[in-house]
């Protein structure tokens, strides 16, 4: 059995689909670097006054300003590096967007059979085995076959043959994956 179909990557329904594979981590992963941050700002700023506090009898207004300092520079730091990790990983996937951009030109074509995946695209050309599609996952727009961290390809409802059920595809590729996998 082989299924063939094509689709368009600029097409809205493709750009709806990705959301049902990757989800919202990648503007969670922020604000939880954010929240991590502040957590281990506020935890040494705490400790570090329970220690001045202690050993001094009470809190001393300049020891409180010192701990303040301390905190507020620790915050900076620990602001910059997130930052930096942050702008790193945005690099990372801006250069990935940049090789994929002549592959998502369309129309793409994709056949799907024992073998793998194979998609053709005015740009690119490219073999897919099924050891490397990590999921196959369901959305109301069709099946997703998410392939790394930043990468899938959608095998959308409207794009299949007529008559040729969504479940159907998705048990048959279950088959493959199972045999290469």
């Amino acid at each position: 059995m082989t299924i063939s179909y094509s689709y368009d990557p600029e097409d809205p329904v493709f750009l709806r689909m990705e959301k049902y594979v990757f989800g919202q981590w990648r503007s969670l992963s922020e604000m939880i670097a954010i929240a991590v941050m502040l957590l281990l700002i506020y935890g040494v700023s705490q400790t570090l006054l329970y220690m001045v506090s202690s050993s001094l009898g009470g809190v001393d207004p300049v020891a409180g300003a010192v701990i303040l300092c301390f905190g507020v520079t620790l915050g900076l730091v620990s602001a910059y590096m997130v930052m930096v990790f942050v702008s790193r990983y945005r690099d990372l996937v801006a250069e990935r967007e940049l090789e994929l951009g002549n592959y998502r030109k369309g129309p793409i074509r994709v056949e799907l059979d024992k073998t793998g995946i194979s998609t053709r695209s005015p740009g690119q050309a490219r073999q897919i085995a099924w050891v490397s599609v990590r999921a196959v996952v369901s959305t109301p727009h069709g099946l997703c076959l998410r392939l790394d961290d930043r990468d899938f390809l959608p095998v959308p409802d409207g794009s299949l043959a007529e008559g040729l059920p969504r479940e159907e595809v998705a048990e048959q590729i279950r088959k493959w994956r199972a045999v290469d996998g």
